[in-house]
Parts: C-alpha cells; sequence; structure tokens
C-alpha cells in the first residue's frame, strides 16, 4: 500500500467473507490503520450487524429471469437481447471492535 495513498477499504465478494474480514481485522489492526468493511450482496447478517453491503435487488433479478423463460419472445421484444438490473449501496453504520 502506497504511503500517500493508504488503502480505506476492503470490498469482499459476498457478505460471509466480510465477516471473515471484520474477524481479522478485530485480532490484527488498531482503529487508526482500519479500512472500511464493505460487503456484496446485503443479507439479513449485514443488517443485523450494520454491515454497508452492495444490494442486486435480487427479487426482481429472479422475476425477470423467470419472464424470460417462460415467455422469451415478450421478454426479448420488451427488454431487448440484455437485461439490466440495478443494484444500490446499503450504507449502514457498523464500527468494528478494534483496541
Amino acid at each position: 500500500v502506497h504511503k500517500k495513498h493508504p488503502l480505506d477499504a476492503w470490498v469482499f465478494v459476498n457478505d460471509t467473507l466480510a465477516f471473515s474480514g471484520i474477524e481479522f481485522l478485530e485480532s490484527n489492526v488498531t482503529k487508526k490503520n482500519c479500512p472500511e468493511i464493505i460487503g456484496f450482496d446485503n443479507t439479513p447478517s449485514s443488517a443485523q450487524i450494520g454491515l454497508t453491503s452492495y444490494d442486486f435487488d435480487i427479487p426482481r433479478l429472479c422475476r425477470l429471469a423467470v419472464q424470460s423463460y417462460l415467455r422469451p419472445d415478450d421478454s426479448r421484444r420488451v427488454h431487448g437481447r440484455m437485461i439490466g438490473v440495478e443494484g444500490k449501496l446499503v450504507v449502514r453504520d457498523f464500527s468494528l471492535r478494534i483496541r
């Protein structure tokens, strides 16, 4: 990590790995050097502990997948060949228990 631009966030591929990162940081890092932790699937567990996480809007994604499977011609007519589903960053106030 460059001294002028210290690492200020760890973004994990999912919330479960973010929880592992939290455990690591709580026992190995001082509060002064601690990066922000961000998960990547907005599970109920992340909400419980207040972890910031990315929400993929899974219910909408599933509805579109089922619609595309059941009515492929309608789906292509409405959405074209590619369907985009916007997610959002759910920012929560999480605080690590660090020395």
